[in-house]
């Protein structure tokens, strides 16, 4: 009973009403409750270890403090029920109260009761003549008892949310601006000082399931650094499942296996969830101690109105390292990309710009914002840039465009592909291709190269081809030609013509070797040629080559140098200059002389 008896009084102590003002409230309730049963008097009275204290009364005077021992309203402290004394005349205790000698005669009192159990006082009826108070009316009275302890939970509460704002405003005061790490910083702070406990923390469920990590953790007058811990066996499970919890004193023996609670020398717990505005959980706000709780459930009532603000602080955090995360993938995209990208209005006007480390362009990136894309481009591409703008937005639809800007390191080549992002926006991602315009004409060019060799390899074996058969028939041209002069006498003139002959066969021989030797399949003779010699071996040929008209001399210097050449080369390059020539002058008596002087 003495235990029962201590947590009542530390109930009643915490419930914070006495040596406080008469509360309004509880006169309407008393007021209402004499009406309602038509007594003389109803009161509300709170009973500590030695006294009574009346916090209401309507309709009966009653002493704002008494002693206990000669007070009725001890009466519900020892009982369940509604205490009923019809006639205190006729009633051993009721005859040596307080309220007997006052000329009362009637009593009734329920017990006030907070949500724990423990019994604050009683609301009561009195009446100077006898009553009898049936089950029904007994149950309305611990109704208004009811009532009456409801009032006390809802200003205990009022006073925790006195005492959470006035704790917000001193952490607002130390960080006016703060961030939401600097703001949960100060929290811890001001939490440790204010309840006088050793530690103070901030903890948010982690991504990974199963886990909490500290966003503050506050000891006394320093921040220790943050931690991650599974949140199997330790008091902070039930806590992160949306249940207020609080042990008062040995929370390591409760909690063998939370290996910290032991490192720091905790003995003592309070914590309340923190949940999102989906009613989701978020992570915890509590207290540590290393002595037992004085009054852990005060500690419940500052930080449940804490939890709400302390929520929206964590719920900040998470939405600061996601923006910051977002913006980490982005610009790492962007830096991945070999294009850069703009933000650009429909005017032309560069809003934004951003170019990876390996994106080439003729100036920085930030230089492009603020400019037009007239300042950039030739006046051509500017104006087909704003008209591929002004077709993205108007039909939703990628564009692609293609310019050439000048550089200090020659014209570039880019690619442009649009897309509108807003009404009056557009998003350009340009990619430099120049190295892909030359490597394509590069290619182009190979392939000219390629198909060309092979219309010379086609030719040469079309040459080498004919100089063959022709090669052949000219064998047998050379040997009948030499097979019809050895029957002829020399002063023939047959055999004159048969030399011909033999020398346009020879010519033709040699010409023959040529065309091989430029397909591949023979080659070029080169030796020293006497320029001199070469003329006189070509006169007959060169003379039949002309046209009658046209008289031919040759006068051959002496001692030329001689050369080093494929005498059939230069036959070949010699006869279509004497023919031109001769044809030349052959409507024009005259004669056109070869020399082969030195000059």
């Amino acid at each position: 009973m003495i235990g029962d008896e201590a947590r009542r009084l530390l109930a009643l102590r915490r419930a914070g009403v006495l040596d406080t003002e008469p509360h309004p409230v509880f006169d309407g309730l008393a007021q209402l409750a004499r009406d309602a049963f038509g007594v003389a008097g109803a009161a509300i009275v709170f009973v500590d270890e030695c006294r009574t204290w009346t916090k209401a009364s309507a309709g009966a005077a009653a002493a704002p403090e008494a002693p206990r021992d000669r007070c009725l309203c001890r009466l519900v402290l020892d009982g369940e029920d509604v205490v009923v004394i019809e006639d205190l005349r006729e009633d051993d205790v009721g005859r040596d109260s307080t309220a007997a000698e006052l000329g009362i005669r009637f009593f009734a009192g329920a017990p006030m009761r907070s949500p724990e159990g423990a019994v604050l006082g009683a609301f009561a009826l009195v009446d100077p003549a006898p009553r009898v108070l049936d089950g029904p009316d007994r149950a309305r009275l611990a109704a208004f008892a009811g009532m009456a302890a409801a009032v006390v939970e809802d200003q205990k509460a009022a006073r925790g949310v006195a005492r959470a704002e006035a704790l917000l405003k001193d952490v607002a005061r130390q960080m006016p601006c703060a961030t939401s790490g600097e703001f949960m910083t100060a929290l811890g702070r001001c939490l440790t000082r204010a309840l006088d406990v050793d530690f103070a923390f901030v903890s948010e469920l982690a991504e990974s399931s199963g886990t909490m990590k500290t966003c503050t953790l506050w000891e006394r007058d320093r921040q220790l650094s943050a931690v991650t811990y599974d949140l199997d066996g330790t008091p902070c499970l039930e806590v992160s499942r949306g249940t207020p919890r609080v042990h008062p004193r040995g929370v390591r023996e409760l909690f063998p296996r939370d290996a910290y609670l032991a490192e720091l020398g905790v003995d003592s717990y309070a914590a309340v969830p923190l949940t999102d505005a989906r009613d989701r959980p978020l992570g915890l706000l509590g207290v540590m101690h290393r002595k037992p709780l004085a009054e852990p459930e005060d500690l419940l009532a500052l930080l449940q109105p804490l939890a709400g603000r302390v929520a929206s602080e964590v719920e900040r955090l998470r939405t600061e390292r996601m923006l910051r995360r977002t913006e980490e993938r982005g610009r790492a995209l962007l830096e991945a990309l070999p294009d850069a990208v703009f933000r650009i209005d429909r005017t032309g006007r560069y809003l934004d710009a951003h170019a990876g480390k390996r994106v080439h362009l003729p100036i920085p990136a930030a230089e492009f914002v603020g400019k037009n894309v007239r300042d950039v481009l030739s006046p051509e591409d500017a104006e087909a840039c704003l008209a591929s703008f002004a077709r993205a937005l108007d039909t939703r639809e990628m564009q692609s465009q293609e310019h050439v800007v000048p550089g200090p390191d020659g014209p570039r080549d880019y690619e442009a592909r649009i897309v509108a992002s807003g009404p009056d926006e557009v998003i350009c991602f340009v990619r430099d291709v120049t190295a892909r315009k030359r490597a394509e004409e590069r290619r182009r060019a190979m392939e000219r190269r390629l198909l060309e060799a092979q219309k010379r390899e086609s030719l040469g074996d079309l040459a080498g081809g004919v100089a063959h058969e022709l090669n052949n028939m000219l064998v047998a041209v050379l040997r009948n030609a030499n097979l019809v002069r050895g029957e002829l006498a020399p002063e023939s003139s047959l055999a004159a013509r048969m030399r011909d002959l033999d020398e346009a066969a020879q010519r033709a021989g040699a010409l023959a070797k040529q065309m091989l030797a430029r397909s591949g399949r023979g080659h070029f003779e080169i030796r020293r040629l006497d320029f001199g010699v070469l003329l006189e071996e070509m006169r007959r040929l060169l003379h039949v080559a002309l046209p009658r008209r046209v008289a031919l001399h040759v006068e051959s210097a002496s001692a030329l140098p001689g050369v080093q050449a494929d005498a059939s080369q230069m036959r070949q390059a010699l006869l279509p200059l004497v023919t031109t020539a001769g044809a030349a002058i052959a409507e024009a008596p005259g004669a056109e002389r070869g020399s082969g002087a030195r000059r």
